[in-house]
C-alpha cells in the first residue's frame, strides 16, 4: 500500500527532503519501507538528509517531543503512517454504525455491513498503531478544540 503524506499545515501532498548539500529533492513514492525520490531514487542512499518537510509551505517533520527535525526514513515513514491514520480515524468517527456494530454505509474500501472490529484491525495492522493510541489521541484533540 501506498502511503500518502499529507501537510498538516497546507494540505499539500508533496513532501521533499532536505540534504546537507542542500539540494531538495521531490518525494514521489512512500512505502511501508522506503522513500523515493523524483529521480527514482532510495532516499537513504542520497546520505545526509537533514529534514523531511512539505515542498509547498515548508512545514518540517518533527519528532514527538516537536524538539528535534525528523533526519531517518524510517521516522518519516512512521510519521507519515500515524498522521494517515490519524485522518482515517477522525473521519470514520463520523462514519454511522448500526446496532449489529456494522458500518451503515460503504466507506473508504469498506463495503456497509462491514464490522467495525475488522476496520479497527485492518487500521492497527496496515498502520502499526493501536485503536487505544488513537482514541487517545482523538480525545486528546477534542478537549483542545
Amino acid at each position: 500500500m501506498e502511503i500518502q503524506f499529507t501537510c498538516p499545515r497546507c494540505g499539500g501532498h508533496d513532501l521533499s527532503v532536505v540534504q546537507e548539500v542542500f539540494k531538495k529533492f521531490l518525494v514521489t513514492e512512500i512505502t511501508a519501507t522506503d522513500i523515493k525520490d523524483d529521480e527514482g531514487t532510495f532516499v537513504e542512499n542520497k546520505g545526509g538528509v537533514v529534514a523531511y518537510q512539505c515542498f509547498h509551505c515548508g512545514f518540517e517533520l518533527r519528532d514527538v517531543s516537536d524538539t528535534d527535525s525528523i533526519d531517518d526514513q524510517d521516522e518519516a515513514i512512521g510519521w507519515v503512517m500515524t498522521e494517515q491514520a490519524r485522518r482515517i480515524w477522525k473521519e470514520g468517527k463520523n462514519i454511522p454504525i448500526n446496532d449489529d456494530d456494522e458500518i451503515d454505509v460503504a466507506w473508504m474500501e469498506f463495503p456497509k455491513g462491514t464490522p467495525r472490529e475488522d476496520i479497527w484491525h485492518w487500521i492497527e495492522e496496515t498502520f502499526d498503531i493501536s485503536i487505544a493510541e488513537l482514541e487517545e489521541w482523538y480525545n486528546s484533540e477534542v478537549r483542545k478544540s
